[in-house]
């Protein structure tokens, strides 16, 4: 019996698969053993089809005398019992034990701690354990017969953030490649690991490869994908919709690519493209595309967003903010964001205490893009962070967020020096924050960030700072709620909009929502909203020293304050902005129609 491809891009990825990747599963950047890869290519056709796989991997043990381990997962459909299979690192190997049977579908693991492994039948003890390097290593699976059934190289760099101690690195998707790093992640379960259970981060590769990063390297281009990929005949890259020949592709890497095209000085935003690609799975992707990151320079990414003077956490709901940053770029170019840094100033010393970020890796911004600065401790995405789940953060922010390993960023309330740095030393940004910059208006501003108002004006300049004026206090990672490049109204000169007008409160979904859309001359107005009937009679009040910023909207769904349903006619939208600390005050009214359907 023999299996057939079935399509050109199957046959393919076999070939490519097994020329590529099958002399070299020992552990692809090690040769030092010749009959490694001799005995693994004579037995290429009489080997059976992979079905044992390494699933899960503890490296870094949590402290002295706790374990390491391995665990194995079988893909088949029968037991295979483990006697004379032996688990390798790029040095030393251990036999595994004859009562070692893994069920379909089941686990066992493989540990150095005696303790360990009398909590589970799944788990055995091996007394001559590799010991796999904490700074990456391999580990190799290998049947009876000495033909390998699984290995992988990996790396600490793999993941980002790290596995820290006592966390395990998790396999996504059994199918999938070994060696690929975008086929494993941190281990997302409160104890760090899950040994003889699903794993965290378990995920069928049914998605296609993408760019998630493009850099200039030697005068070429590099670009890296989210998993390795293939070339195949179709493949075809470009920058800004120019052809390019590909130049570097190597089987130890296969998720980069270098591209031989100089980018010389352009003036213009590089687009790299790729069309035709494919993983090791057989998913495709017909086009992915990015820009081109360049190093920062001075002034590129600045300081947006201060969140200082952070809100407890509530004993009721258990919500809670976190000090955070907010950066941003504020060039016509993407910048990458690798090796930055937060530094404070310095002492009479000439040390300065300093802030490292995590996960700086192959994250960029786009123009006019922000990232967030957050603190947490273990290893944690924004969207599940204290600051990502008080606001919302949906998981996509994820790759503009980067954490200190630390719980506070220490920044004080009387207000405090900071530079933003990046790898070479050289700094972007520079500021002196104070609580002065505060809307005057507002009393207790616990809980309110301060937010810039234009990234192309001073860092330090007072008058380009503000208070949030977003209803949960702050922006993090999204465009701050009082910026404005340029005033939208002169002094004076502020406007209201009235959309739909006529509207239509009948729950018939058209037309149902009156939007009030307001623009003013400065940010820190605050605004009282009333709407009033055609006497001139109170029907209802909207908002109350409402923290305004140069422009937003309310929304009037047409009812009384009670919740009654008003009359068909006119009625005035009565908008008064003020700002108590100057005594300036501003008046906006404007007529709208409320109406109904005939039927």
């Amino acid at each position: 019996m023999f299996s057939v491809c079935t399509s050109f891009t199957s046959c393919l990825s076999l070939l490519l698969y097994l020329a590529f990747f099958w002399p070299h599963a020992a552990f692809s950047n090690s040769s030092s053993d010749p009959s490694i890869v001799e005995s693994e290519s004579r037995n290429v056709k009489e080997s059976p089809p992979i079905r044992v796989v390494i699933n899960e991997l503890l490296y870094r043990r949590e402290a002295a005398g706790k374990p390491e381990f391995v665990e194995l997962f079988n893909m088949g459909d029968e037991p295979i019992r483990l006697e004379g299979w032996l688990l390798e690192d790029s040095e030393t190997s251990s036999r595994l034990p004859g009562e070692a049977v893994i069920q379909p579908g089941g686990y066992l693991v493989f540990t150095d701690q005696k303790s360990f492994a009398n909590k589970s039948e799944l788990t055995f003890y091996l007394g001559s354990w590799p010991g796999f390097s904490n700074a990456g290593d391999a580990v190799v699976l290998r049947n009876p017969t000495g033909v390998t059934a699984d290995s992988v190289r990996y790396s600490p760099e793999w993941t980002e953030p790290r596995a820290g101690p006592g966390v395990s690195l998790e396999r996504k998707d059994p199918s999938a490649l070994s060696h690929d790093p975008s086929n494993w992640a941190v281990s997302l379960h409160p104890n760090g690991s899950t040994p003889g259970e699903i794993n965290t981060v378990f995920e069928v590769d049914r998605r296609g490869p993408t760019a998630v990063f493009a850099r200039v390297q030697n005068n070429r281009i590099e670009t890296i994908f989210s998993e390795f990929i293939l070339i195949t005949p179709n493949t075809r890259f470009s920058v800004n919709g120019r052809p390019v020949v590909l130049h570097e592709y190597q089987q130890a890497g296969a998720d980069r690519v270098v591209l031989s095209h100089n980018p010389g000085s352009a003036d213009t935003e590089l687009i790299v493209r790729a069309e035709n690609i494919t993983d090791f799975q057989g998913n495709q992707t017909v086009s992915t595309e990015l820009p081109v990151a360049r190093k920062p320079a001075p002034g590129d990414l600045v300081f947006a967003e201060i969140m200082y003077h952070e809100l407890p956490e509530d004993t009721l709901t258990g919500a809670a903010q976190s000090e955070y940053l907010e950066i941003a770029n504020s060039s016509s170019f993407s910048v990458s964001l690798e090796g930055i840094y937060i530094r404070e100033s310095t002492d009479s010393d000439g040390n300065y205490r300093y802030i490292l970020l995590t996960d700086t890796r192959h994250k960029y911004l786009s123009p006019g893009e922000q990232a967030v600065i957050y603190p947490e401790t273990g290893n944690i995405p924004y969207h599940l962070s204290r600051t990502g789940l008080y606001f919302g953060a949906s998981e996509t922010l994820n790759r503009r967020s980067l954490r200190a390993e630390r719980m506070t960023l220490s920044l004080v309330n009387t207000g405090k020096e900071l530079y933003l740095a990046e790898s070479s030393g050289s700094i972007l940004d520079f500021i002196h924050y104070d609580p002065a910059w505060h809307n005057p208006n507002i009393v207790d501003t616990r809980g309110i960030s301060l937010e810039r108002i234009s990234l192309h004006n001073d860092s330090n300049h007072g008058d380009n700072w503000t208070s949030s004026s977003a209803e949960l206090g702050g922006t993090p990672a999204e465009v701050n709620s009082v910026n404005q490049s340029r005033k939208i109204a002169d002094a004076g000169s502020g406007r209201i909009t009235l959309q739909p007008n006529p509207f239509s409160p009948d729950a018939d979904g058209i037309d149902d929502i009156l939007s009030i859309r307001y623009e003013l001359d400065q940010p820190d107005y605050l605004l009282k909203v009333r709407i009033y009937d055609r006497y001139g009679r109170l029907i209802h009040k909207l908002a109350d020293s409402f923290r305004a910023g140069y422009s937003g909207e309310l929304q009037w769904d047409g009812y009384t304050a009670a919740g009654n349903q008003n009359r068909i006619g006119i009625y005035i939208v009565w908008v008064e902005a003020y700002h108590s600390a100057n005594g300036s005050r501003e008046v906006l009214k404007e007529a709208v129609v409320l109406a109904r359907r005939l039927d």
